[in-house]
C-alpha cells in the first residue's frame, strides 16, 4: 500500500490556485490539503475594502443596473422539455435556449463552439418557425422568435 508521501504531489492535492502540482512553501496559509494561491492584494487589504459602508459611485450603479436588466431579458426556460415532442425538426429546444441565454450576455466564442458542435440539422437555423413547441410550453415562451434572433446573434463574429 503507498503512503501519502509516496503519491505524487497532484495526488495528494498539492495544487496551486491554477492547478498546477506545487510543494507546500513554508510560511503559506494552507487550507487541508489545498493550497490557496491568490493574485493581486494581500488579505489585510482585501478586508480593509469591507470596513467602511461606502454607498456606490453613479458609474458603479449605472453598471449594476445595466446587468441586473440584462438578466431581466432572458429566457425563463425551466427545461421541462413539452416542446421537444411537438417539434418537427427534433430540436433540442431547452439547450438551444439555454445557449441563447448565454449569448444575452456576451456573445462569446464558447457559445459559438457549442452550437457548432452539434449537427447542421440541429442548429437554431434548422428551426422552421411553425410555433408548435410554443403551443405546448407552459411558459408561453416566444421560441421561434428567440430561435431567429439566436441565429442573427451566431452571425455576428463572437465577443459583439
Amino acid at each position: 500500500m503507498r503512503t501519502q508521501q509516496s503519491l505524487p504531489l497532484c495526488v495528494r492535492g498539492k495544487r496551486t490556485g491554477l492547478g498546477l502540482p506545487f510543494p507546500p512553501v513554508r510560511g503559506q496559509r494552507q487550507n487541508g490539503a489545498f493550497r490557496h494561491v491568490q493574485f493581486g492584494t494581500d488579505e489585510g487589504e482585501r478586508q480593509k475594502s469591507f470596513e467602511a459602508e461606502k454607498p456606490l459611485t453613479e458609474q458603479e450603479m449605472t453598471a449594476l443596473t445595466e446587468v441586473a436588466d440584462s438578466m431581466l431579458d432572458i429566457l425563463p426556460c425551466t427545461a421541462c422539455r413539452y416542446c421537444t415532442a411537438h417539434c418537427p425538426q427534433q430540436l433540442d429546444i431547452p439547450v438551444l435556449l439555454s445557449l441563447y441565454n448565454e449569448t444575452r450576455f456576451a456573445n462569446g466564442l464558447i457559445t459559438h463552439m457549442a452550437v457548432d458542435a452539434l449537427p447542421e440539422e440541429r442548429r437554431p437555423n434548422a428551426c422552421i418557425g411553425c410555433k408548435s413547441c410554443e403551443a405546448v410550453c407552459p411558459q408561453q415562451l416566444a421560441i421561434a422568435d428567440a430561435m431567429g434572433d439566436f441565429v442573427e446573434k451566431l452571425n455576428q463574429p463572437a465577443g459583439l
